[in-house]
């Protein structure tokens, strides 16, 4: 029997990570951060319940908006 390759294993465990993500925090706000090679930077969030998703450049902004959409 031919063992996995270690890319294989990362890809399978990356597919059942985000699976779990899903059961686990499924109504969750997701919220994550990208940079490019050219260090610019963005913030992303994603609201499963109604299905809306927003960017913005900075934290500080999509900490506005966080609390302008959930304490309010």
């Amino acid at each position: 029997m031919k063992e996995a390759t270690p890319k294989k294993f990362l890809f399978l465990n990356k597919i059942w990570q985000a699976l779990l993500k899903v059961i686990v925090n499924g109504n969750e706000l997701q919220v994550w951060h990208k940079s490019d090679r050219s260090g610019n930077s963005e913030w992303h969030a994603y609201d499963p319940v109604t299905g809306r998703h927003v960017s913005a450049s900075s934290d500080t902004e999509m900490r506005i908006w966080i609390e302008q959409q959930y304490y309010q």
